[in-house]
Formats: structure tokens, C-alpha cells, sequence
């Protein structure tokens, strides 16, 4: 192989032609509802073009339709996609499989959709290239030296395991090893790291950062992760609602954003080193077939005017090779300001206190030790974070501290007094004072129930009679929902507002403590910022949480204390501003230096 071309620096162009040429894109339902439209762009070999933006803004449909993909019920109806010299629209379907894998590839979010539990690892592997035609001991090899390119031990024992035998890190490294071996020209990477803790983010960073410097392919990374985005990528597209609102270099983009959406975007990212102020965008992006006249932005946007809601704005130039579609460019400005650090609560008596707690998975042989000698207290008014990564406990000690699973020794103390270590065993009381959101409301909330039911029952298990509308609409005031949701099913309603139905319920015990177990770990930077803050507002009026996250920078921006967890045990604990910056543990080191802190300027 020839010697591998210099890397290209973040913000730069190549020089040659690009490699994949969309222009004019257009998905739509089977009934006509525009999904996404007017999507154009380029990318050559080495590039890496980041398309964000918040969930439900097409980026995972213009991903799949790269690769001349569409969801049921969907159809790609205009636009063109050129990889190379080949015209994906003018392809039958035997030829777009041909092409899906040896000059286009596809790395999907959730390793579960793209590795068989059923099959060891180099089996699905080699199958990738053996359908296109490739003999079987080239297969082979040429797998072996993908297991390499992505990092991970390519020896017999490990390549014949199974998906489940890996973690979630080296299960995204194969997908991307899978995604490299029939040598495609372009790779589309949709949102890779979204369900990884810092340390294996990083990596997957590093190595996608390795391949583009080989400067043999063309990335697409899709990701609501700003910060992600201006650690990796060369340029950025910027997607609102089925439309590219904004397209540019990198650099510029975090620079000096033109659009109002990118501006506010950027206004809600946490930082990982000050307590920065953070806001979401108000309000939700409007649905397919649901979305206003002229700008679709308008109805969220701060600078919006008549001529806004008369016509779509045509692109124009911005950020040099680049454009932006907006009537009003550089009408909301990126604000760096830091809050107030948070004072801990002076209490003779913690609301909760944990003491030696150990919890275990399993029996006999099979005995594993998740939670050992782990010990904290939690104050009035006060929030403690429990990080780690994926598998360090955090989750299961919230669990205990809840009821839900059995420790095998230790405390935990409300107020002094002893709790039962089950929820079944505990008063009414004491399951109203403590209450848990979990990480995904899908599987917390009811989906044949409404809004109405779903926070309406915990005042009616509490022996209150039947809640009254007032009483319901007063709690989804509390945390920023209409009372417009009540008759609405969870099927209904976006992530950000299933999440804030969740805190309702939980709030409705009328609770001292809140546990929230990754409550924001699957929502986009907006969404996100809005729970924070709301949370913080919480808290502020008495109510404890309790944050287990692998999110650094909520961690900064929320909690005033932090316990750092690693196989089980905690490994240092303190003041969040002390640990954010001057760590003691070389974990917790690596942890914060895993991280990448967007930089801003003003």
C-alpha cells in the first residue's frame, strides 16, 4: 500500500474531486409529506462531514438514503447521489447491493441492528465480502487486517466470539471494521458514539480521526454532539426539520454560526470545565406535514419577522465554499457566561445516607460483585452525581437506593432511619419520599395509558382521590408542558417531553429525593439543556437528586458534589469543580480527559 497521504487539517478542503455529490435530495411519504428536501452536499476522500442537529431532523434519513435506503412507508422521490461516477438513482435493486458495501458503506447507531448474536464475529465479517463475490481465504484476510485497522486484537480467540462477548466500545469497532473491508469510497457513520461512556467515545474518535487521515475514503458522521463535531469533523452540515440550514467549514461554524439554530445550538452545550449557562431552544420542531409556512425555524426563533413566515429562504453564500438559508444571519449571538458555584448544604442529618452498601448479580460460581463498600450521603437541597463508565455500579447502587434491587449488605438511611431494602417491604411513605427516573421513558411509561393516567396515579396510590386537572396541569407546569398533553398517549409526544411526563410522575409523590438514572443520556443538546435546568430548578426547591450519568459536562453544570465509581467501588469523591479540575485518581484523569470540551468564542 502506498505511503498514506498527510492529514487533512480540521476546517481545510481537499483539492481534488469530491468522492460523493448529493444535490437536491428529497425523501417523502408515501402520500407526498416531505421527510427531508432540498439536501445538497459534497465530501471527498480524507473529509469528514459532521450533518447534526436535534432528533427528528432527518439526519438518520439522508444517512440511509445515501445508500439508496428509505424507511417503510418512505421513498426517495427527487435529488441526485453520485458515489464516485456511479448515479445511485439511476441503479436497479441487484445493483444497489452490489454497491452497498464495496463503495458505500453503513455503520449503524445500535451494534444490535448491525451483529447477529447468533454468529461469532469473523463469521459476519467475512459473509460482507463473500457476498459480493470475494473467495473465502481472502475474505478472511482481508477481515483479519480490518479487526487491526479498527485497533482490536485480531487472534483466533477473539475474533471467534460472539457480540455479546465484547463491550459496547469494541462492538462499534467492529461494525467499523465491517464497515472498511470491501474499501468503499465513502463510509456513513450514524451517531457511533451516542450510546458509549467517555473513554470508549474517545477511542472510536481517535480511530474514525486515523482512517480519514489515510485519506482513502469519504465520512459522513451523523451526531448531535457538538462537541464531538468540532474535535473530528472537517465541515458541518446543519439540519432543521428536514431541511440544511446551514453548511460550512468547522472551524467557521463554531466561530462565527450565522444561523439562529446553530447559534442556539451551541448556546445549550454544558461545559466540562466551568459551570457554563446553558438554555434549550423553546418549544419542539414541527413533524412532517405539520410544519409552517415559510421558515420552518420561525416558530422557535427569537429574530423571526413576517417575511420569515412568507417564504423558505433560498440558500445563499456563507463560510466560503459554503451556504445558509435564514432572512436574519447573525441575529442570535453565542453567549459564554459561567453561573454561580454551588454552595454544599450545612446539615447535621443527610435526607439519605449510604453506608458500606454491597450489591451482587447472580449465585454460586456465577457471583458477581457489582456494588462494594460504597458509602455517601446526600443533603437538603443537594445534587451528588455518581459517574463511571459502563459497568462501574453507578446504575445498580441507584437501583438499590430505590428498592428495586437487593443488596447483600450496607445501609441506606432516610433521615437517620433506617429504609428497607426492598420497595416491597417499605411504608407508603417512605416509597412517596424517594422516587427514580429511569434512563428510557419508553420503557417507563405506560404506552396504552395517557399523560393524564400516567401522573394522575401516583396522587391516587398516595390515598388522594381522584387527581383533578388543576392539580395535573399544575405539576406539568413544573416541568415546562402544556396542559395541552394531558389526553395524549407517550406515542405522541418527542423524547424531551416523554423525559419531562417522567420527572411529572416522579414529582407527583411529592418526593425528597429524586434518583435519575441517565435521564439525558439519549436526548439531543436542546432537550438536554431544558432537563438540566429543570432539574436545577427542582432542586432548588427542596427536592435531592441523585445523578448517575456518564455525561461530564451535565455533571459540571448540575451537581454541586461528585462520586466517581470504577469496577464497583469508589475511587474518589468531592467538590464537582475541585474534581473537574484537579483530579486525584488517575481514573478520574482519564475520564475528564476523554472528554472533549467545546471551545467557544464570542
Amino acid at each position: 500500500m502506498s505511503a498514506p497521504a498527510p492529514q487533512l487539517p480540521i476546517g481545510a478542503r481537499p483539492v481534488e474531486e469530491p468522492v460523493l455529490q448529493v444535490h437536491g435530495l428529497r425523501i417523502e411519504t408515501e402520500h407526498g409529506i416531505e421527510i427531508v428536501d432540498q439536501i445538497s452536499f459534497e465530501v471527498s476522500r480524507g473529509e469528514i462531514f459532521a450533518l447534526v442537529g436535534e432528533s427528528g431532523c432527518g439526519k438518520s434519513s439522508v444517512a440511509l438514503g445515501l445508500l439508496g435506503f428509505a424507511r417503510t412507508g418512505a421513498r426517495i422521490s427527487a435529488g441526485g447521489i453520485r458515489v464516485g461516477d456511479i448515479d445511485m438513482a439511476t441503479l436497479d435493486a441487484q445493483r444497489l447491493r452490489t454497491v452497498r458495501g464495496s463503495r458505500i458503506s453503513y455503520v449503524p447507531q445500535d451494534p444490535s441492528k448491525g451483529l447477529s448474536p447468533r454468529r461469532t464475529i469473523i463469521s459476519q465479517m467475512i459473509e460482507t465480502l463473500t457476498v459480493h463475490g470475494v473467495e473465502m481465504n481472502e475474505a478472511r484476510t482481508r477481515c483479519i487486517q480490518a479487526v487491526r485497522e479498527v485497533e482490536l486484537p485480531a487472534d483466533e480467540s477473539f475474533i471467534n466470539r460472539y457480540p455479546f462477548e465484547l463491550s459496547g466500545g469494541q462492538q462499534q469497532r467492529i461494525l467499523i471494521a465491517m464497515a472498511l473491508v470491501g474499501r468503499p469510497s465513502v463510509i456513513v457513520l450514524d451517531e457511533p458514539t451516542t450510546a458509549l461512556d467517555a473513554t470508549s467515545q474517545k477511542k472510536i474518535i481517535e480511530l474514525v480521526s486515523k482512517l480519514a487521515a489515510r485519506r482513502e475514503s469519504a465520512f459522513v458522521y451523523v451526531t448531535h454532539d457538538l462537541a464531538v463535531v468540532q474535535e473530528i469533523a472537517h465541515r458541518v452540515g446543519v439540519m432543521y426539520s428536514g431541511r440544511l440550514v446551514e453548511v460550512g467549514s468547522c472551524t467557521q461554524i463554531f466561530r462565527d454560526p450565522t444561523h439562529p439554530y446553530t447559534a442556539e445550538l451551541l448556546n445549550s452545550v454544558p461545559s466540562v470545565i466551568t459551570r457554563r449557562a446553558i438554555k434549550g431552544i423553546p418549544g419542539t420542531a414541527a413533524q412532517p406535514g405539520e410544519r409552517p409556512s415559510g421558515c420552518f425555524f420561525r416558530t422557535r426563533c427569537p429574530a423571526a419577522t413576517e417575511m420569515c413566515a412568507e417564504h423558505f429562504p433560498a440558500a445563499a453564500p456563507a463560510h466560503g465554499d459554503g451556504y445558509i438559508r435564514c432572512f436574519h444571519p447573525h441575529s442570535v449571538k453565542v453567549e459564554v457566561r459561567n453561573r454561580e458555584e454551588m454552595v454544599n448544604p450545612d446539615t447535621d442529618v443527610p435526607e439519605l445516607e449510604v453506608r458500606n452498601l454491597i450489591a451482587t448479580y447472580g449465585h454460586g460460581a456465577r457471583r458477581n460483585v457489582a456494588v462494594e463498600d460504597v458509602s455517601f450521603s446526600i443533603g437538603s437541597a443537594d445534587c451528588v452525581a455518581i459517574v463511571g463508565e459502563s459497568g462501574s455500579g453507578k446504575s445498580t447502587t441507584g437501583r438499590c437506593i430505590a428498592g428495586l434491587h437487593l443488596p447483600s449488605d450496607g445501609q441506606i438511611l432516610f433521615r437517620g432511619e433506617p429504609l428497607p431494602k426492598q420497595a416491597k417491604d417499605r411504608t407508603r411513605e417512605q416509597l412517596q419520599q424517594v422516587q427514580i427516573v429511569f434512563q428510557n421513558p419508553d420503557r417507563s411509561l405506560n404506552p396504552s395509558h395517557t399523560v393524564r393516567s400516567i401522573i394522575g396515579r401516583p396522587l391516587e396510590m398516595l390515598g388522594e382521590t381522584r387527581a383533578t386537572t388543576g392539580e395535573l396541569t399544575e405539576l406539568l407546569e413544573r416541568v415546562q408542558l402544556s396542559s395541552r398533553v394531558l389526553g395524549k398517549y407517550p406515542s405522541q409526544l418527542s423524547g424531551g417531553e416523554k423525559q419531562r411526563v417522567a420527572i411529572a410522575r416522579a414529582l407527583a409523590a411529592r418526593p425528597s429525593i429524586i434518583i435519575c438514572d441517565e435521564v439525558t443520556s439519549a436526548l439531543d443538546v436542546s432537550v438536554q439543556a431544558t432537563i438540566v435546568n429543570l432539574l436545577d430548578e427542582l432542586r432548588q426547591s427542596g427536592v435531592s437528586l441523585l445523578f448517575i450519568t456518564h455525561n461530564l459536562g451535565v455533571v459540571r453544570n448540575l451537581a454541586n458534589r461528585a462520586i466517581v465509581m470504577k469496577d464497583g467501588q469508589i475511587v474518589e469523591q468531592g467538590n464537582t469543580a475541585t474534581i473537574s479540575g484537579n483530579a486525584k485518581h488517575p481514573y478520574t484523569q482519564a475520564l475528564y480527559d476523554a472528554v472533549p470540551e467545546m471551545r467557544l468564542t464570542v
